[in-house]
């Protein structure tokens, strides 16, 4: 997704959706050093949800140097961006 403008086709996929899961594997301020890695950041994810005004966002595929303090506190900054924005754990269920 990169900084720029949202796909078109991806704003599209995601328009309205009650929920979407996105890999969100880096920050923005790591993004720069695994450009071209295919991944996004859950920065990113938040404006992607905002634009297609989706329900619930997920973020999924973290970084496994990425401690559980680490994933708490991106836990805890995109809930406040976002309410309602969860992070991935294992056995997570999510109602719809």
């Amino acid at each position: 997704m990169g900084d720029g403008p949202i796909d078109p086709a991806l704003l599209a996929l995601t328009k309205d959706a009650a929920l979407v899961v996105l890999d969100t594997t880096n920050t923005d301020d790591e993004l720069p050093s695994h450009v071209g890695w295919g991944h996004s950041t859950w920065q990113q994810g938040i404006r992607l949800a905002k634009a297609a005004g989706a329900g619930r966002l997920c973020l999924f595929h973290h970084d496994p140097e990425h401690d559980d303090a680490f994933l708490d506190r991106v836990a805890a900054e995109a809930e406040a961006a976002r309410p309602g924005t969860v992070v991935a754990s294992e056995g997570m269920k999510i109602d719809l």
